[in-house]
């Protein structure tokens, strides 16, 4: 979930638990504290600049920890104790254990998932049904946290708790009716035995990538329920949110697009194998539920294998997350690398 979401949810859930006749922290306060606790665990994106090839697997980590959950608890009470004044630690404790297990929560319903165990696991726990960004969920928690100023904050959450029931249990049903149509789909094209992945999109709710995987095959067709006719391709120059929105395709004319682990005979699967198995892209392998070849550059500077997550495509857009190896002679060993997001063929060094 995005940033401000989760720092919208923190205040909210603050206010749904003041007690004034406990004293300790004023509503305002409390707030504040709620907003800035379920914000703070995405200060791990500093840790791309540090480590752009590691920060794939240590984003949603350290961080959202369950098992590390109180020592921040801690070091944020501590720290807003200090800044503010007036209160130690203790009062603020509460509220930044809220802050943090709110925000935990809201990464879970995504695609990306989240360590809920680090350091004693690195499994990524995902439910799911909610792309990382969802402005329906904001939109939803943003206006529940405006009711709690001119309603009791509890009746204001409460409220809003339900409705974000009632919303993801709808994309729970989108996302059942989007795998059964990809089984479906999957005995038409000859591939019975295809295991089938619903992942949601950006935009709508009614979008999804269908991802049918058989072996080191993978099938891909992007859905959009409320489409009633085949959309045609859009303009190079055509903003990017349009351009996004016209690839999903209706139901009965999804348009299915063929990707592999490793390519097929003209895009040389025996190197892209051994490209994938070189230590050199250990991170990017442990990252990648769904990879695939994206391509091979053969250039006079040498040649480059580059690798994606089928998680993470969208329409007409390139894809963000896009690692490989380059060399420039067969005697040299391989340097990792990523292409720029956004970018066709800028490359970082890792």
């Amino acid at each position: 979930m995005d940033t401000l979401t989760h720092a919208l949810s923190g205040a909210l859930l603050a206010r749904a638990t003041h007690r004034p006749d406990r004293g300790g922290l004023s509503l305002p306060e409390r707030t504040l504290a709620g907003f800035l606790a379920a914000a703070f665990p995405d200060i791990d994106y500093a840790l791309f600049w540090i480590d752009p090839a590691n920060f794939l697997n240590w984003h949603r980590a350290l961080t959202h920890s369950l098992v590390l959950l109180p020592l921040w608890a801690w070091l944020l009470a501590a720290s807003l104790a200090w800044l503010r004044g007036g209160h130690s630690w203790k009062a603020y404790y509460g509220v930044c254990v809220l802050g943090l297990l709110v925000h935990i929560a809201g990464d879970v319903i995504t695609v990306y998932g989240t360590q809920l165990f680090f350091p004693l696991s690195d499994t990524a726990w995902s439910w799911g049904v909610s792309f990382d960004i969802n402005p329906y969920i904001g939109a939803i928690i943003a206006a529940g946290l405006v009711a709690s100023w001119v309603k009791p904050p509890l009746v204001a959450a409460a409220i809003t708790a339900l409705a974000l029931g009632a919303f993801l249990l709808f994309q729970v049903l989108l996302q059942e009716r989007a795998a059964a149509l990809g089984r479906e789909h999957a005995v038409r094209l000859g591939w019975p035995e295809a295991t089938v992945h619903a992942i949601p999109q950006p935009l709508s709710p009614f979008h999804w990538n269908v991802l049918l995987v058989q072996d080191d095959r993978y099938g891909l067709a992007h859905l959009d329920f409320l489409a009633r006719s085949q959309r045609p391709d859009p303009p190079a120059d055509a903003w990017l949110p349009l351009r996004m929105l016209a690839g999903y395709q209706p139901p009965m004319a999804l348009q299915w697009r063929r990707y592999s682990r490793f390519g097929d005979d003209s895009a040389d699967p025996a190197l892209a194998e051994r490209v994938w198995e070189q230590e050199a892209l250990a991170a990017f392998r442990r990252f990648a539920v769904l990879p695939a070849l994206y391509r091979i550059d053969r250039d006079p500077d040498g040649i480059c294998v580059w690798f994606t997550d089928l998680r993470h495509i969208f329409p007409h857009v390139v894809p963000s997350f896009r690692h490989g190896l380059c060399r420039q002679t067969d005697a040299e060993r391989w340097h990792p690398y990523r292409l720029r997001y956004f970018s066709s063929d800028a490359r970082q060094a890792l």
